[in-house]
């Protein structure tokens, strides 16, 4: 097994650092308002997939807070344009958080894994929100979207694989 490697933190200043967030945090939110909704609850976007990338690459911190700026921006957005309710926005954010924060916690030893238990992860935080809300039937609408989610997992896998081997380092932070 190869030693994995990072850019050591005392290298990046927080310019860079901050820098980095403002980017992370504009894919993740261009990837979530580029989207297809499907239904009253259900959205096919490609957000999820920032969140992966953002998270592994950066870590669980910066994951954390792109995917939340990111989301909300783009959720905003969408209120706006596609007049989304605004739990969309609230739910979006608990949702996209804790996944960030998971993907990012095991984003060292169990990547795929990591991204696999994200997706499961969003979908259980949505169901939670929205059955008391809406109900189990149109809840549960929400469940199809899963396989999508877990299949996102292939194209940021193959992007985190081309960023490691373009910038020659396994983590950016």
């Amino acid at each position: 097994m190869t030693q994995l490697t990072a850019i050591p933190k005392s290298e990046i200043t927080k310019t860079q650092l901050i820098a980095s967030i403002a980017v992370m945090s504009a894919l993740i939110a261009v990837l979530t308002a580029l989207s297809v909704k499907i239904s009253t609850l259900t959205v096919f976007n490609a957000g999820l997939l920032g969140v992966y990338i953002v998270s592994i690459l950066f870590g669980r911190n910066i994951g954390m807070f792109s995917a939340g700026l990111g989301s909300a921006v783009a959720e905003i957005y969408l209120m706006s344009v596609r007049g989304d309710p605004i739990l969309f926005l609230f739910g979006l954010i608990a949702a996209r958080v804790p996944v960030a924060g998971l993907t990012g916690t095991l984003r060292k030893r169990f990547p795929i894994y990591g991204m696999v238990a994200g997706a499961c992860l969003q979908t259980v935080i949505f169901l939670a929100i929205d059955i008391p809300i809406f109900g189990l039937g149109i809840a549960a609408s929400l469940v199809w979207s899963l396989p999508f989610n877990i299949l996102l997992v292939i194209p940021a896998h193959l992007i985190i694989k081309g960023a490691r081997a373009k910038l020659r380092k396994d983590f950016l932070y």
